[in-house]
């Protein structure tokens, strides 16, 4: 599959993939960096120089070029050994397109369960850049590949709230997800534990609210406490 993209963009073709990208069955960290990228907002050495910030513009990864997004997501070397052996993504060397025109001619040629995995990848390549610039580690193009595939390997936090009837604040706590499949998985796991927690804190017997966040419209009544739990799930 070939994806060249043009740099004229209508904004309807912008709103359709942003939507898209929002929309994508995958982890919110994934949908954020995917949409950072799009808007050019991910701290890449070429956008802090721009801002004034003192780096110096280089990849951190291949040490040559700029570090611009479209470098790190799209053109390097690496990147396009990642997306045509993930994928069958070819990247023409002669694309010069915006990142958010180019990622928008794949998402229109991809399946949602494509377009998933793609938003895996770019997610993947841009966590590899992080790891060689502050942790000096580099995975092979081939693992990333498996590891964008992969997305029961993500880990997660969450966090709970209780509230009183009155809606005044009463407990709350936080902590981290193992490895979760999905994000309702990851919901559950922040529910769990805002029962264990209201244990401690609400009178027994007394009806007992949960909300939560997640996109799928999750929430149940429980008789276990008083008052109102709030759980977020970060996947």
């Amino acid at each position: 599959m070939g994806a060249n993209g043009s740099d004229s963009m209508s904004n309807d073709g912008r709103s359709k993939v942003l939507r898209k990208i929002w929309n994508a069955c995958v982890p919110g960290k994934v949908r954020i960096c995917a949409w950072r990228a799009c808007m050019n907002g991910l701290p890449t050495h070429a956008n802090l120089a721009r801002r004034m910030v003192a780096v110096e513009n280089v990849c951190s990864i291949c040490g040559g070029n700029s570090e611009s997004t479209e470098h790190v997501l799209r053109d390097s070397s690496l990147a396009k050994t990642v997306w045509f052996g993930g994928l069958g993504i070819r990247v023409d060397d002669s694309n010069h397109t915006r990142f958010i025109s180019w990622i928008t001619s794949v998402a229109m040629q991809s399946s949602s369960m494509v377009f998933d995995l793609c938003l895996m990848t770019l997610w993947r390549l841009w966590k590899n850049r992080n790891d060689v610039l502050w942790n000096g580690k580099q995975v092979r193009a081939k693992d990333l590949v498996l590891e964008a595939d992969d997305p029961a390997k993500f880990e997660g936090e969450f966090g709970v709230i209780i509230r009183d009837h009155q809606g005044i604040f009463v407990a709350a706590g936080a902590g981290l997800i193992g490895p979760t499949g999905s994000a309702f998985h990851a919901e559950l796991f922040a529910a769990r534990q805002a029962l264990m927690l209201a244990q401690s804190f609400c009178p027994v017997g007394a009806r007992m609210v949960f909300e939560g966040d997640a996109s799928n419209g999750f929430g149940c009544h429980a008789e276990a406490g008083g008052g109102l739990l709030s759980s977020r799930a970060y996947h």
